[in-house]
């Protein structure tokens, strides 16, 4: 029931008194739903949330089931289409009346993580567009439209998986693919009412093949959002947090590859590192103030890359819009094929938006360009559950829990490698940027 689209009769509008229990004020609309018989024998009651007014009916979504533990009676909760309503928000609603009662809500239920381990990841959702415009999928057994997406496969990575079902689904073979965030889903009708994990990510489609190669009847790309999602509880929410997280509709962003200082914006580049410039100079001058010590380690490090730091194997990669530079990475050539990644960082103004691990996919496809077969080796802190994270969304998987270096063993790092030949079968062709 959850999902599905009712008409309510409002018999007790917002702003009235129960008709016989005078004290029973209303703070919102409540009614029916003609020809569908509750538990008790009469027409199924309803709450609705998310309209402000006195109406006389409403046609909306159920978002919930209020199950009484101590009565035979449920009430359902019904919101407007899209709307985003937390069980606390519904519980607080409804605690005019449902106080005398011992209540449960039975609701699907979206969270958004920062981090989520790569072996409970069992899905991966891309929100895509095309020239500017949302690509939508219908299957060809359902009238509803969804973002392309699936369930990954044994062995495969989660970032393998959105490639995947984006090419899958949509026919694309040309974009540009960036892993935005994790979330979870539990619904007592989906996954066994488990939570359940998966990786959302953001795709520009510059180029699409002919024809389908799966169960999606056909694509539509459009302006407007579909009147009718297949998945209608939590498509509108992943749209929201997407919309949270400020993804313009035309992204400009570009990947910007340095043999040298000379043409790197100083000032855009030292934002970047800003964060851990401020901290890493408190210890290195402790004797002089905060303004101080970050200006001194400031000139150092702008001293280290245009002069000491580049080489005929070593260069900056930086992700860029056309106001800043978004991110970046340093990354040397230790022999033929074989490359070390290091200094990957994202200016704080823009973290949590998936710069880094689109650096990174950029990064690994310029390699790819010149390169048959490669492997890249990061050394990630154990405790930066983010950066690992951003890592693994991108291919990389841990091969060491620590390195050695000048005979050193460091334990407090993870040896991550990334290899070009470990891509489960997605071809160069249908991930070409």
């Amino acid at each position: 029931m959850l999902g599905k689209r009712v008409k309510v009769t409002v018999d007790r509008p917002f702003g009235t008194y129960h008709p016989q229990h005078k004290e029973l004020y209303y703070p919102i609309n409540y009614g029916y739903i003609e020809g569908i018989i509750a538990p008790d024998g009469e027409e199924q009651d309803a709450y609705i949330l998310g309209v402000d007014k006195p109406v006389s009916e409403f046609e909306g979504v159920v978002i919930a089931i209020v199950h009484r533990k101590n009565d035979i009676e449920e009430k359902w909760v019904v919101a407007p289409e899209g709307s985003v309503f937390s069980k606390e928000d519904i519980k607080t609603a409804i605690d005019f009346q449902e106080q005398y009662f011992d209540s449960e809500i039975i609701m699907t239920e979206v969270k958004f993580y920062k981090s989520v381990d790569e072996a409970l990841l069992k899905f991966a959702v891309i929100a895509a567009k095309a020239d500017g415009k949302w690509v939508f999928c219908k299957h060809r057994e359902r009238d509803t439209y969804e973002f392309p997406g699936g369930h990954r496969e044994s062995g495969e990575r989660i970032i393998n998986t959105a490639r995947r079902e984006l090419c899958e689904e949509t026919g694309a073979n040309k974009f540009d693919l960036r892993p935005l965030f994790y979330y979870s889903v539990t619904a007592p009708n989906l996954f066994n009412g488990e939570e359940t994990f998966g990786l959302f990510c953001y795709a520009e489609i510059t180029e699409f093949e002919n024809e389908l190669h799966s169960e999606i009847e056909k694509i539509i790309i459009t302006d407007e959002l579909p009147d009718k999602w297949t998945y209608l509880l939590i498509q509108p929410l992943l749209l929201a947090e997407l919309r949270n997280r400020n993804i313009r509709r035309n992204p400009t962003c570009e990947l910007l590859v340095f043999n040298d200082f000379s043409g790197v914006d100083i000032q855009e580049f030292l934002n970047i590192y800003k964060e851990s410039s401020e901290e890493n100079s408190k210890h290195r001058y402790p004797e002089l103030s905060e303004k101080e010590a970050l200006k001194k380690y400031e000139n150092g490090y702008t001293e280290y890359m245009k002069n000491h730091f580049f080489t005929d194997s070593r260069k900056l990669f930086v992700l860029a819009d056309v106001n800043h530079y978004l991110s970046a990475l340093r990354l040397s050539k230790i022999s033929p094929g074989k490359y070390y990644l290091e200094a990957l960082e994202t200016n704080p103004q823009f973290r949590r938006m998936g710069y880094a691990g689109d650096l990174i996919y950029r990064t690994e496809n310029y390699l790819k360009k010149r390169n048959n077969k490669f492997i890249i080796i990061s050394h990630v802190e154990k405790s930066n559950t983010a950066s690992l994270n951003t890592h693994f969304a991108v291919g990389f998987e841990i091969t060491a829990d620590y390195y050695i270096e000048d005979g050193e063993c460091f334990g407090s790092d993870y040896e991550l490698t990334y290899s070009s030949e470990d891509t489960n079968k997605i071809s160069d062709k249908r991930i070409t940027q």
